[in-house]
Order: structure tokens, then C-alpha cells, then sequence
């Protein structure tokens, strides 16, 4: 076979172009454009960066705008506004305490007990001075104002509480110790004490009031928070006198119980170890929970009962 003849047989290729009108020549004229634009298969991306903005929302409304709107209204009744916002300060009072409820019950979880860390110290008086150099009378100890706000600054904090104090004076020249408990939400609880100024020792009057109000703040701190003191020696009477507040509102002072000194106390301790007596064993016997809960009056009758033990131990053997 000729090349020419093979080359007539090659098959002709499918280019979308018009058949050759002559052997070996190939048509130039294109097929006529459509006037339908083809449709478009191009795919929307998001432009890098720029995220497509979101459906306008309708902010609500607060309560003075719909107050503000219903008041420009001519048909409004002023009445019934004024019950609806009773109604409403009642509504949010109630919410503003059961959160302070809530709140309360999960701080008194994270209170820490408070360790006395002072004692007020009496002495007997020197015959000879007049001055308190003597030995010790009486010893009482006591949490400070500034102890006790050392350990619970951070629990009232977390739980949304904060204490705050203020005075003013009260009836027959006493002065009202007023400390304030207050939420975040707003609910607020309060004491009072009413005291006169402590002038024990050798205080003047203005040091008396600052003593007094030392003492309101630290009993009333207590009294809202409920605070307990890890010392079992501690009664709170740390001071000369007790404020009570009787059920006609009126202040009685009461002495404060006296307490064994501590040169006794420690002389009843020496006086068991010699004796072999445990703790345990005197506890039991007097009914007390340490040496320094037996009453001053019977001092003389202990040492002698551990005197009759340690002559009977004698006899015995």
C-alpha cells in the first residue's frame, strides 16, 4: 500500500472543527458562537480573615426604657406603673435574698475555725506600789479583731460577701456597734451591740470606747458569721464585763465568770504528775475538760484531795 493510500485511511480527529472541503486542507471557520451565556461553575469561598456577618438581633429591653415608653404614651396610667415597679423592687429583693442564702450556706462550708491569739492578763496588785506586778489573777484568752479578718478575708471574697462596720451613739451614753454583712446581689444582713466604754485597767474614757468598739466588732463579726475558735479555753469573755441584751431591749452587764489564775492551774499540774494522777483520771473526778475549768473557790479543795491521794498511796504501801 502507498504511503498516500495509508494516510487516506488514518482516521480523522474529532476537533469540533468543519470537514475538510478539500483533500488535505482543514476548514478555518470556527463554529458561531452561542449567545447563551454558559452558566457558571465557579465555587463561593469565603474571603481569609472576614467571617460573614451575623443576623441582626434585637437587644431586650431594659426595664427604664419601657417604663420611659409607656410614660410617653398618654394612655398611661401612672398607678399602675408605680404598683408594677413595687411589684418588680419586691420580686428582685426576694432573688437578692435567697442568693444571699445560698451563697451564705456555701461560705460557712470554707470558714476556718480562728485560734486565740491574745490573752488579757490581770495581776494582783503590790501592797507596796499599788501597781498590778503581782501574780497572775486571771488570764483570758481571745481571737483579734485583726486575726480573725486574716483568715476570713478570703472566704467572704470568693463567696461575693463583704463586712463593714460603723457606730453611733446610743441610749445612757453607750455607743452601738453596728456591723454590716452585705452580697453582691445586694441583700444585707446587720447586729448591733450596744456598749459602754471599757475602762478596766488604767484607760482613759477615749481609750475606753476604743476598747468597746474593738470589742463590738470582733463579737459581732462572730455573731453574723457564726465563727468558731479552735481554743477549747476560750468562753468569749474576754473582758471585765458581759453586754446582754434582755428580751425588753435593754443592757445588762454581767460579770464575767473568774477564771483559775495560771500560777495555780500550773501548781495543780505539778501536784497530779507527783501524785501519778493522769489527766484522764482528774477530768473524770471534777467533770471538767482541763485543769483551767475549776472554778478559783475550789482551789483549796483540789490540793487537798491530791494531798489525801498521795497519802493513802502511802498507807498502801
Amino acid at each position: 500500500m502507498t504511503k498516500a493510500a495509508i494516510k487516506e485511511r488514518e482516521p480523522t480527529l474529532e476537533l469540533g472543527l468543519e470537514t475538510p472541503t478539500k483533500k488535505g486542507e482543514l476548514a478555518t471557520t470556527r463554529p458561531p458562537k452561542s449567545k447563551a451565556k454558559p452558566k457558571s461553575t465557579a465555587v463561593a469561598t469565603a474571603t481569609p480573615g472576614k467571617a460573614f456577618p451575623a443576623p441582626a438581633r434585637a437587644e431586650p429591653k431594659s426595664l427604664l426604657s419601657v417604663i420611659l415608653e409607656a410614660v410617653s404614651d398618654p394612655r398611661c396610667d401612672t398607678g399602675k406603673m408605680r404598683e408594677l415597679l413595687a411589684m418588680q423592687r419586691e420580686i428582685d429583693q426576694e432573688e437578692a435574698r435567697r442568693a444571699f442564702v445560698s451563697d451564705f450556706m456555701a461560705l460557712t462550708d470554707d470558714l476556718p475555725s480562728v485560734s486565740a491569739d491574745r490573752a488579757i492578763v490581770i495581776r494582783k496588785k503590790d501592797p507596796r506600789t499599788g501597781e498590778r506586778t503581782g501574780a497572775i489573777e486571771q488570764s483570758t484568752p481571745y481571737a483579734t479583731f485583726n486575726a480573725m479578718m486574716r483568715v476570713l478575708k478570703k472566704p467572704l471574697k470568693t463567696h461575693g460577701f463583704s463586712l463593714s462596720y460603723s457606730t453611733e451613739p446610743g441610749a445612757d451614753g453607750r455607743m452601738n456597734v453596728i456591723v454590716y454583712l452585705d452580697h453582691v446581689r445586694g441583700h444585707q444582713r446587720k447586729t448591733i451591740f450596744p456598749l459602754p466604754a471599757e475602762t478596766s485597767g488604767s484607760k482613759n474614757n477615749v481609750q475606753g470606747w476604743g476598747s468597746a468598739q474593738s470589742y463590738g466588732m470582733r463579737y459581732g463579726t462572730r455573731a453574723l458569721l457564726n465563727i468558731i475558735t479552735s481554743a477549747p479555753e476560750d468562753a468569749d469573755t474576754d473582758g471585765h464585763f458581759v453586754a446582754q441584751v434582755d428580751g425588753g431591749g435593754d443592757v445588762k452587764e454581767l460579770s464575767a465568770p473568774k477564771k483559775l489564775p495560771a500560777g495555780d492551774v500550773q501548781n495543780i499540774k505539778d501536784k497530779m504528775k507527783a501524785a501519778g494522777i493522769t489527766p484522764a483520771q482528774f477530768y473524770q473526778r471534777y467533770s471538767v475538760d482541763n485543769v483551767g475549768d475549776i472554778p478559783p473557790e475550789k482551789y483549796d479543795q483540789v490540793i487537798k484531795d491530791i494531798e489525801n491521794h498521795v497519802a493513802q498511796k502511802k498507807v498502801r504501801k
